[in-house]
């Protein structure tokens, strides 16, 4: 999937909804744990949502007071990790805790999310995201990974642009773009990741797409927009085409502008 990039606010509407007591960004990591790590192109960031669940949600240090006096949410924990946007390939790496205490109630890794970012200009708009997960389970099953003789998983994850112009009314008509990524999902078997490591390495595609099908033209020079006619926005016969803009400069063919 692929998102204009709003994780910030995906991550409080998340801790809203599941009980969480809170999202913060230290932590204590001892105990069991494995490591996250890989390499993303340039202009790329990755974030990494740990959610933990009550191994007994049942008990009173697993519950949590609402603002209904008379109710109570079973207590959950999430702890966020991020790479931000660099300007040059960079590596990562997150030491991720198995397990978690929170005011005496006992959690287990539950899943990690992950948002890879990705931008393609400096405005806040020129961003985009796609989302991966880790999801674990207590022991193995048919579809958790089996790890190397060296305690590894690799995972190679293959990303995409696709461009579109805007329909905002503060940028009319500029190319933005969307992130789509595959290979950034796995199942783990949490008693056998232990101090073992989930290699994930990030490669982006350098041909670019039209979002919808059938929008653009692709030409020897690159693609074209086709012009709408009336509310029919696909291209048809007989065709023309429309400017569009890069960065406020009016263009007539992407990516190089003009022709």
């Amino acid at each position: 999937m692929n998102y204009t990039y709003k994780l910030p606010m995906l991550i409080f509407a998340t801790a809203a909804l599941t009980g969480c007591d809170e999202i913060i960004n230290s932590m204590n990591k001892s105990g069991d744990s494995f490591t996250l790590k890989g390499n993303l192109p340039a202009e790329f960031g990755i974030d990494a949502i740990a959610f933990y669940t009550a191994l007994k949600p049942d008990t009173a240090s697993c519950q949590a007071q609402t603002l209904d006096p008379d109710k109570t949410i079973t207590r959950r924990y999430a702890y966020e990790y991020s790479a931000d946007f660099k300007s040059e390939p960079q590596a990562f790496s997150f030491d991720i805790p198995l397990n978690h205490t929170k005011k005496s109630c006992a959690m287990k890794l539950l899943d990690l999310r992950l948002a890879i970012r990705g931008r393609h200009g400096q405005q806040n708009w020129q961003s985009s995201y796609a989302d991966g997960a880790l999801y674990f389970f207590r022991h193995p099953t048919s579809k958790t990974v089996a790890f190397d003789e060296n305690g590894t998983y690799k995972m190679n994850g293959k990303c995409r642009w696709s461009f579109q112009q805007s329909v905002a009314r503060s940028r009319p008509d500029e190319i933005e773009k969307l992130l789509d990524c595959g290979g950034t999902g796995a199942y783990i078997a949490l008693d056998q990741i232990n101090n073992k490591t989930i290699m994930l390495d990030i490669d982006v595609s350098p041909e670019e797409r039209p979002s919808e099908r059938n929008t653009w033209i692709k030409f020897p020079v690159g693609w074209k927009p086709c012009a709408h006619q009336g509310d029919w926005r696909w291209c048809r016969e007989p065709i023309s085409f429309k400017t569009f803009k890069i960065n406020g400069k009016t263009c007539t063919v992407y990516p190089n502008c003009t022709e």
